[in-house]
């Protein structure tokens, strides 16, 4: 019992560490938005407040609430189990995808801006390198993306693998003992 507490008050610590962060984020960037003339940098701006806000407003929400019901106590043994490995795959999921998305949206706003600067403001020899420069931007972001993809996995499968690990290795041994 000690070391469920214990995993689950990791959980709750890590996700009021992101809920800080996330709001951290959404102040600088809100102040940030009043400073700054950049029509690029404003749009990004404008990106980090969506994210922030729908982070608060969904990923967070979920993940609060599927912390909290990893404490809270189901009828049976069984069932409190699969709740929380249940509970953790929800926070997992969420996790993941939020990560992949941020990243492939962000680098979608900035090549976009990229492309649309190459095609308004160059011409003949110029606009071909900015154009390359696009393409390689694209190639980096793939890159970068898979990169991604594989550093959250291992990311959550450290703050939450091992303890989802260990519950479905006490779900296994209740079906086997039922």
């Amino acid at each position: 019992m000690e070391t469920k507490q214990n995993s689950i008050g990791r959980l709750r610590r890590n996700a009021r560490w992101e809920l800080g962060f996330t709001l951290m984020l959404l102040v600088g960037s809100t102040i940030g938005f009043f400073y700054v003339k950049s029509l690029e940098t404003r749009t990004m701006l404008i990106w980090l407040i969506l994210i922030s806000l729908v982070s608060l407003g969904s990923y967070h929400r979920h993940m609060l609430s599927g912390i909290r019901g990893l404490s809270e106590v189901g009828a049976t043994i069984h069932a409190h189990v699969a709740q929380q490995v249940a509970g953790i795959r929800q926070i997992l999921e969420a996790s993941y995808r939020s990560s992949v998305w941020v990243v492939f949206s962000t680098f979608g706003i900035v090549l976009f801006f990229a492309l649309y600067k190459a095609l308004t403001q160059y011409s003949g020899r110029l606009l071909l390198i900015q154009l390359v420069g696009v393409g390689l931007g694209c190639v980096i972001a793939v890159v970068v993306s898979r990169f991604t993809r594989r550093v959250a996995r291992q990311m959550l499968q450290d703050l939450y693998g091992r303890h989802l690990d260990r519950l479905e290795a006490t779900l296994r041994e209740l079906n086997h003992s039922e």
